[in-house]
């Protein structure tokens, strides 16, 4: 496991990268911000809700990792700011994708 701090970030933030074999995967670990784990709860929430926008969901993320635009340190927005854009999105459809949670 390769850990780096974060420290131009705003709050404390601890990124890892874990390797297992061929498979790797990065984690971001946030400290001092209490709101994060409600976030993420909603966030879960409103994806299990609807497995279209779950789908949707991955394909943004995975198409911003590509292109680039989730590096906050050069000004993009947050991945987690990108999922709120789609929940806006799906809840502002007629007839809406989410429900208001």
């Amino acid at each position: 496991m390769e850990t780096v701090p974060i420290s131009r970030a705003r709050t404390p933030i601890v990124r890892c990268t874990l390797r297992h074999g061929d498979a790797h995967g990065k984690v971001e670990i946030t400290f001092n911000n209490p709101l994060g784990i409600h976030n993420s709860h909603l966030l879960r929430a409103y994806f299990h809700s609807s497995r279209a926008v779950h789908m949707l969901g991955w394909l943004i993320k995975m198409w911003v990792k590509v292109r680039a635009l989730a590096e906050t340190g050069s000004g993009c927005l947050s991945k987690y700011v990108w999922m709120l854009l789609l929940v806006f999105w799906a809840q502002t459809r007629s007839p809406p994708l989410l429900p208001n949670l």
